[in-house]
């Protein structure tokens, strides 16, 4: 937000009913989409995924919009033979990957994953 001239402090501070803050924002999400269009097809691949959280310290309705601005579609559409992932923002927040690993401990009681 500095390149705008917005004083925020925290990512909590942007706020979308002001059209400085939602241009500001919008332009950020546009460029950072295209780098996250390359992790994912990295990560689709490499590692063929069913599915691809995003989650993180940025807001939700933040990391939609460079969700929004990946063109997923367009990527995926590269190769149509091959299973396209499910990619979606993560409703539980930044805690998503947290939660996760510590079902690592029940997964290996239960047999359910090797390590």
């Amino acid at each position: 937000m500095r390149g705008w001239e917005i004083a925020i402090e925290s990512l909590d501070q942007i706020d979308l009913t002001d059209s400085k803050h939602l241009a500001a924002a919008d332009a950020w999400a546009a460029q950072s989409a295209r780098h996250l269009r390359e992790l994912i097809h990295s990560a689709w691949s490499w590692f063929d995924p069913e599915r691809i959280v995003l989650s993180g310290a940025l807001p939700q309705h933040v990391l939609v919009d460079v969700l929004r601005h990946a063109d997923l579609d367009r990527l995926f559409a590269r190769d149509p033979e091959r299973p396209r992932p499910d990619v979606t923002v993560s409703s539980i927040g930044a805690n998503v990957s947290a939660i996760g690993a510590a079902h690592l401990p029940i997964h290996a009681f239960t047999g359910d994953v090797a390590f």
